[in-house]
Parts: structure tokens; sequence; C-alpha cells
């Protein structure tokens, strides 16, 4: 079936003003790229519906801002498709009574095997699409079923009208909750099993049929589904500067002057950088409620304002592009993390850590496994760097503006690497500046108001090397080192690698597999990487890469001399470790006073 856009009323805001997210769906839809979408991020947010929600002509009028699911429900249905909302919660709703009725005289005219003549019949299957709305907020199995269903009967009967169907499914990681098979419930098996055969049929594929799917993270999809070639991840962004703007002015105006504004509306743009639209809102009804001005340059300070105009690169915000599929091994470690998310989206300070020390060798993957919880935290990742030099001479003005943008910000997560040069020991020849900013960051971090809204995530090779102070309880005091992977973690690093050098794992003889083993037996995840180089680079010069070539390329490698210097962090990884759960085999039988008198043997070594 040929996709062709529909034409619209000139009123209409033409296809190229429309939000970005909307147009890339748009684009991929009618290229036939795919009809599923996942839209993530700021999905709870509101957009300027000028032109879509209402005419171009009333830019003054109070419904121009809504939601993003009325956006998408009203600007489709303009374009002539039917638009079917659904949630886990409130069940199956449509844009208009009209819509409903000519859905439900589809459903009871037609069935699978063609027209519906029978009268009785018609009324019969009136009646089971009533009780299928009906029951649509118990029954999410059923209710999905039957969605696919009307999609299957719309393909069928393309004479009928019907075959530009949207279904927009709110909240889709409480219908597909992303965990292992064996830890889903009968239920949710059957809807990952109904909706990875509906998304993949080839019919389904070629129609005119989409399917969104929205929720706040992907990583909360089932891998199962968010994994599919035909399921397209559409990110929606915070608003932009001009967004912002164009919702402050309309704000104000609706306020009629009653907030008293102690900015111009340019610089509320710029100072509110990070935003939604919704906690505009809330600041506007708070002022419009106490009467006070609305200045809040102590909570609106603008992070780009701050990167760009005051702290250049030494400070920096991050997206990571990974997530923990990604991560290879660390099984105990992605736990404790997800652990620790499961906690942060409860959004309670009473259970939220206030920050994590995360100790480990060189090599290790401290920073990339931390990235990777992170980027699925649904939480701005801000690394600060370089904090020595930057704070020289100007410290206490920055460090306050630092402050104010973090905690306006809220839900924020800090990265601080190589965290000894940057928290070490203060001692007497300590300069005054750099001991009052350990100080103030330190507050800072037992802020009881800060508590869950800002994580702080230390890393470092050398945590003897910290104050004693930042690593108690109430700051960084949840200790999660990192270590070489062991046991069946390190055979996932082996597989891995083979398999992404070109080798099934799976076709290595016991012989083979133990050989390997032994030769990486003293490889850091960073050696892995190097050994993944090495196989790439054997299989590209010859064309094939065997059992007997890895042997060969190994068997080269000559690591480095660094043994007793990893060996040195990682007992002071074991000795700040703060879940027992983390420690590995090796070191599990080894005491406290053991380790430290082999770390005082080995410093004594290295002298």
């Amino acid at each position: 079936m040929i996709r062709t856009p529909l034409q619209g009323s000139v009123e209409e805001l033409p296809d190229d003003k429309l939000v970005p997210f909307l147009r890339e769906i748009a684009a991929r839809f009618l290229s036939r790229q795919g009809n599923v979408f996942l839209l993530t991020g700021s999905v709870t947010d509101m957009v300027d519906g000028l032109g879509v929600v209402c005419p171009l002509i009333e830019a003054g009028s109070p419904k121009r801002f809504c939601y993003i699911d009325r956006y998408m429900a009203t600007r489709l249905e303009s374009r002539g498709r039917f638009v079917i909302t659904y949630n886990i919660a409130r069940g199956v709703t449509f844009t208009s009574p009209e819509q409903y009725a000519k859905l439900r005289t589809f459903y009871s005219q037609h069935d699978a095997n063609g027209p519906v003549e029978s009268t009785r019949e018609q009324g019969n299957r009136g009646m089971r699409f009533d009780r299928a709305i009906a029951e649509s907020q118990v029954y999410s199995f059923v209710t999905l079923r039957f969605l696919e269903e009307l999609c299957r009967l719309a393909r069928m009967h393309p004479s009928a009208g019907v075959a530009n169907l949207t279904i927009l499914i709110k909240h889709s990681e409480t219908m597909i909750p992303d965990a292992p098979l064996a830890q889903l419930a009968d239920i949710d098996r059957q809807k990952l099993t109904l909706l990875t055969e509906w998304f993949t049929d080839p019919a389904f594929c070629d129609s005119n049929e989409q399917v969104i799917l929205i929720s706040a993270t992907s990583a909360a999809i089932h891998e199962q589904i968010r994994r599919l070639p035909q399921v397209s991840q559409i990110p929606v962004p915070l608003p932009d500067r001009a967004q912002r703007l164009a919702f402050i002015e309309w704000m104000h105006s609706q306020k009629g002057g009653a907030v008293k504004l102690g900015r111009t509306t340019e610089e509320l743009a710029e100072l509110t950088a990070g935003m939604t639209l919704l906690t505009l809102q809330n600041l506007f009804l708070k002022a419009a409620h106490s009467a006070d001005t609305l200045d809040e340059k102590d909570i609106l300070e603008s992070l780009n304002r701050l990167l760009q105009s005051e702290l250049g690169d030494k400070i920096e915000m991050v997206r990571p592009a990974h997530s923990m599929a990604d991560v290879i091994g660390a099984s105990a470690l992605k736990r404790e993390l997800a652990r620790i998310k499961a906690l942060l989206d409860t959004r309670d300070p009473e259970v939220a850590p206030v920050g994590i020390l995360v100790a480990g060798p060189n090599g290790v993957g401290k920073t990339f496994v931390f990235e990777a919880w992170a980027s699925e935290c649904d939480r701005l990742v801000i690394v600060l760097k370089n904090l020595r030099s930057m704070y020289f001479g100007q410290t206490d003005q920055i460090f306050e503006k630092l402050r104010h943008v973090l905690e306006a910000l809220g839900n924020v997560i800090i990265f601080i690497d190589e965290a000894d040069t940057v928290f070490g020991r203060p001692g007497p020849n300590t300069h005054e500046t750099e001991s009052r900013l350990f100080g103030n960051l330190i507050k800072m971090m037992g802020e009881p108001r800060n508590r869950g809204r800002i994580v702080w995530i230390l890393l470092t090779a050398r945590p003897d090397n910290l104050a004693p102070d930042l690593k108690r309880s109430g700051r960084a005091g949840l200790h999660l080192p990192v270590f070489d992977p062991e046991g069946q973690d390190r055979r996932d690093y082996i597989d891995t690698i083979l398999r992404r050098a070109g080798l099934d794992p799976a076709t290595l003889g016991a012989e083979d597999r133990a050989n390997i083993e032994t030769q990486t037996a003293s490889l850091s995840p960073a050696d892995f990487k190097e050994v993944l180089v090495e196989l790439r680079a054997e299989r590209a010069l010859t064309g094939t890469l065997t059992v007997a070539q890895v042997g060969e390329v190994l068997g080269n490698i000559l690591p480095g001399q660094i043994a007793a210097q990893r060996r040195i962090q990682t007992l002071n990884a074991f000795l700040e470790c703060s879940r027992k759960s983390l420690i590995p085999p090796s070191l599990a039988g080894l005491s406290r006073a053991d380790a430290e008198r082999e770390l005082e043997q080995l410093r004594a070594d290295l002298r």
C-alpha cells in the first residue's frame, strides 16, 4: 500500500513547522522506514499547539499549549486518521464520539471472513466492541489483542474507510516492562509475544497503520521490543529557547500581567535552559498565587549560560550514547545499580543515595559502566572537571552560581572523574581558597533538600587519597567498586569479544576455551578492547579468523608492567567496598587486615 500524506485545512500549521519529533515520525512513516515508533524523553511535557489545537490567528487562546498526546491525536485526526489512545489505567479512548461511532460501526459490520450481513450478528459484534472498550482498563492483554484485531480488519476491508489507524500507547513501559523473560509474569510474556508478532507481521509493516509507543525512557521498554528493526526510537527533547520564549510570553498574557517579571521575557528564556514547559507553568502559577516578582535568579540561572560565559570547558553536560545493555559482565554490580535506579525513580529522598564512590583499578571500565547506568536514570548528566584550576581566584563566585544551577535543575547526576585529584586530603599547605571550596562542596553534598535530586558519582583508582569527610555516610557514603571480571563475567567477556571479532564462541571446544581462558586470565576490560582490535585486524588482513589465529594473537600480546600498581588499586577498592555482594571470589576469603598488610608490602616493594 502506497502511503501518501493527507491534505489538511489551509488554517493548519504547515508540515515543516510541526514539532520536530512529529516531523520525524511523518518522514519515517511516509518513506516506509517503519510504522512503529517509540517516543522517549520529555513525553509528559506540553508543546505549542498553535495551528494544531487552535487556529494560527488565535495565538492568545488558553488552549494553545497542550500535552503531547493531545497534540499528536489532534494533528493526526485532522489528516484523516482514526486515532485510538490506550493506557493501562484509563483504557481505550477516542478523539471524539464520532470516531468511536465510526469504528464501532465498522467493527460490527466486518469480521475476518468478510462483511457481516446478519443484523443479529452485527448487534453482537457491536456489544463486543463496547465491552472491549469498557474492560480495557482491566484486561491489558485482551485489549492489545483487540487493537491488533482492529488493525487486521482495517487491512482486510480497505474500502470501509478506516485503513488509516493510529494507536497511541501511553506509559508503554507498564505494558511491556524491561525484565528477563524468566522474571516476567505469564501475562507479560503473552503481551510481549503478541506485540512482537504484531510489529513484525509483513502485512502490518506494509500497511497504512501506525503504532506509537510513549515512554519516558526507552530502557523501561522490554529489550525485545525496542531492539526490533521495525521500531523507530524518536526522542522528545526539552524545549529550546524559542519554545520557552513563546511559552513565557503566552503564560504572562494569560495571567493578564498579574505576574511581575524581574527580567525580560528574553532573559527568562535564556535562564530557563533545561526546564520543561510544565516547570515554567508552575513557576508562573506560584508567582501569581504569592504575588511575588518572577525573577528566580537563583533558580532559573541558565545552565547553558553558566557553561559558556562562566565555566567554559570546565563543566560539561553529557548524553551517554550507551546503556547497561552494552556493559559486559559486572553481573553483581548491574543488580546493585538496578536497585539504586529503582530507588531514585521513587523520587523519595529518604531512600535515595547522596553520592557514590566508585573505586577500582585502571582500565576496569568504571566510567563506561556508570555512564551507561546514568543514561538509563532519566537524569541530566553533568561532568565536573579541572575544578582546582577553575576555582582559583574567583572560586566563591563561581561556586555560588554552580550551586544555584544544580539545585535549580534537580534530577542531576554529577560525574567527577579522577576524584582523588579534585578532592584530595586537605593538608597544612592547602590554599585557603581550595580549603573553602572543599568545605562548600561537601556541605552541598550533605544538604538534605538536595538528597535524591542531586546524585554525586566520584570515580577514582585511589580512594585512599580521598578525604575521610567525603567518604562518610551522608556524602559519598555508598562505595561501589568495579573489579576485573571473574568466573562467568570473564567468560562473557571472552564470548563477546570473539563474537564481535567474527568468531562464534559456540564453535569452541572445551580445550580451545580452556586455552583462551588461560591466555586472557590477566587481561582487564581495557585489555580486552585492545584484543578485539587485534582480532579484527587479523581478520581484515587474512579474510578469516580461526581458533588457531585467536591463539596466535593472544600469545603475541605482552601485558603492561603495571600488575603491582593494579593490585594496589584493587586492594584499595576492596577495602572501601560497601557491599559484600560485590566482592569477587578471588577476594572473598581475604580479611581487611590481610589486605592492608599486602598493601604495605606492595608499596614498600615499589619504593
